[in-house]
């Protein structure tokens, strides 16, 4: 009977001491942070947070949507060449206000559009090139691109010549001391930003394309599916219920 006793009391014990560890993990999970990564693009992310404490639409709608599945989510910033190659290992959860590309496709798994973008060229009035309707309008000029942004693989798919800058603010500063024609680029950031760093100098714009803008979160990332599927329908409550329109209501 003692044998029997000992037996009882160690499988109550395993089972208890399982159920421990199976609750401490739980707590663990609720209580990770998962952060995704981005550039300082306004008025889609602000590295820095406005006078009024505006983060960027697209940042506020993913923790949103995620805060509505009971997951803490935030989003910090990389420079895209980083956010891309780390995502590439699953080193990083993912990428917010990310375009789709078939290469892309590879290593990230993509939400339904958190928002959009109009693709244009932005120019500065000494320009006096032709009218651009679409990118093959845009062959023989001197045309600037950020690295990295699926803009430049839209330009390279095209076999259309281009050169690079590292950063949006490099970009609008090369394109303002003219030796370049236009900067393929995106009109919503260039409106909300371009003009504060140079106030006498208005640009114009070639609209070309509405883009949509994703959450990316990384194939190798852990339950990375699980994880797209809840920021989905996290996605779909804040749309249906008003949450997603009063966001973007602030930035108008």
């Amino acid at each position: 009977m003692r044998g029997v006793y000992w037996k009882t009391n160690l499988g109550l014990f395993l089972f208890s001491l399982i159920a421990c560890l199976l609750a401490l993990q739980a707590a663990r999970a609720a209580d990770q942070k998962i952060t995704f990564y981005t550039v300082d693009f306004p008025p889609y992310e602000f590295e820095n947070p406005d006078s009024a404490g505006l983060r960027g639409f697209d940042i506020e709608v993913v923790i949103e949507a995620f805060k509505r599945m009971d997951i803490d989510a935030d989003v910090d910033f990389l420079p895209w060449k980083r956010v891309i190659a780390s995502s590439k290992a699953g080193t990083i959860a993912g990428a917010v206000s990310c375009v789709y590309t078939k290469e892309r496709e590879a290593f990230y798994r993509f939400s339904a559009p958190i928002s959009y973008s109009t693709q244009t060229f932005a120019y500065t009035p000494e320009y006096e090139g032709p009218v651009l309707k679409n990118i093959k309008d845009a062959e023989g000029l001197r045309i600037l691109v950020v690295e990295g942004y699926a803009a430049e693989a839209e330009l390279k798919a095209a076999g259309i010549p281009y050169e690079t800058a590292m950063s949006d603010q490099a970009a609008i500063n090369r394109l303002l001391e003219r030796p370049y024609d236009v900067f393929y680029t995106v009109r919503e950031f260039m409106e909300y930003t371009a003009q504060a760093s140079r106030p006498s100098k208005k640009f114009r714009f070639f609209d070309i394309t509405k883009t949509p803008y994703h959450l990316c979160i990384s194939r190798q990332w852990p339950e990375s599916a699980r994880l797209l599927a809840a920021f989905s329908k996290g996605l779909s409550l804040i749309r249906s219920d008003g949450t997603y329109q009063k966001i973007h209501n602030q930035y108008r």
